[in-house]
């Protein structure tokens, strides 16, 4: 049986992990722009292989975000034609809740928070 909640509740929910990505792009820019200090203060091949596991864990997140986007838009597009097909009581509508997603969401943010921690250990050591 599939869980439901309110259109809006879902369509705030989609606000808030469109939000949630943009923070993590941001903070990817950030990881990036300290990955490029690095490289251009460290020229030991220890330094640099451990830089490219960051540098490759980052690649792998950004397409991670990518993916999840484009799932919550495609979610909020099957919203909007819902309620576009019959506007009346559109806020009193349910739909089902994207398990998966919301699995996605949490997974990605703990795994993305476990990659700050281990980089900024990294990159105290280093600098």
């Amino acid at each position: 049986m599939f869980k439901t909640a309110l259109i809006t509740d879902l369509h705030r929910t989609n606000r808030e992990w469109l939000n949630l990505i943009n923070f993590y792009r941001d903070e990817v820019r950030v990881m990036e722009k300290r990955m490029s200090e690095i490289a251009s203060k460290n020229t030991g091949k220890e330094v640099l292989a451990n830089l490219e596991h960051f540098q490759n864990q980052v690649i792998i997140q950004k397409a991670h975000l990518d993916d999840m986007q484009g799932d919550i838009v495609q979610l909020e597009d099957i919203i909007s034609d819902e309620i576009k097909k019959n506007q009346t009581a559109a806020d009193h509508r349910r739909h089902a809740i994207p398990e998966k997603l919301n699995q996605d969401m949490e997974q990605f943010r703990k795994l993305f928070y476990e990659l700050r921690k281990n980089f900024m250990e990294y990159m105290v050591k280093v600098m």
